[in-house]
């Protein structure tokens, strides 16, 4: 993650991937060593805000590449974004969640001054949607080339489960097609696939709960 910061585009962007697929080797020793019986895990709430965004919706999407299983939930006149998984991937997911906060406010306005002709909410949005797009376009790629399909599976079914035990009235909701502008989105996409997650942010020190 520290490699990440380096000046060099090419170094940080192997250094995100990198520490990706050390996660994954993480989460594969994890599953092989804990019991049959062990259905401990964590959940943390990473990010809390009076109401959704589609920045939220980015980070959720992104997060779907740390091991972490996240559910956005709502409660209280607040929405609050919530994961679960292993106490390492969700310590990671947490410092991720709060950078993303921060970096995708930073990536929109480095556009606009870019691209003075992209402004509004929809370009904005789609901007977002089109970072998160990116990032996963890379990191899947990434997972082809070096991780097994069946680990992949196992990984998968695993969150699956503990989101389940977790969660066991979530149900999911529909919203209309958001409006989409094609240039916005393409310069998003473009940011995603180049997108680093870099340390230097403090994390929120809220508990972490561990469900058994």
């Amino acid at each position: 993650m520290a490699l990440a910061s380096s000046d060099n585009p090419h170094e940080a962007e192997l250094a995100t991937i990198k520490a990706n697929q050390l996660l994954l080797e993480h989460n594969l020793s994890y599953l092989q060593e804990k019991s049959e019986n062990d259905e401990s895990f964590v959940v943390k709430r990473v990010i809390k805000s009076s109401r959704k965004s589609t920045k939220h919706d980015a980070i959720y999407t992104i997060l779907q590449t740390f091991c972490v299983a996240p559910v956005l939930n709502y409660g209280n006149g607040y929405f609050y974004l919530e994961v679960t998984g292993d106490k390492t991937s969700v310590l990671l997911a947490d410092y991720v969640a709060n950078f993303l906060n921060y970096e995708l406010d930073i990536l929109w306005k480095a556009a606009q001054k870019e691209n003075p002709q992209i402004k509004g909410l929809s370009a904005k949005n789609s901007f977002l949607r089109g970072v998160a797009q990116g990032y996963i376009m890379k990191i899947n790629q990434e997972k082809s080339k070096n991780a097994n399909s069946h680990d992949l599976v196992l990984i998968e079914n695993n969150l699956l489960r503990q989101k389940s035990i977790a969660y066991p009235r979530l149900h999911g909701s529909s919203a209309p097609a958001p409006k989409n502008d094609p240039s916005a989105r393409s310069l998003g996409i473009q940011k995603g696939r180049n997108l680093s997650i870099k340390p230097g942010l403090s994390t929120s020190t809220s508990k972490i709960f561990l469900l058994q």
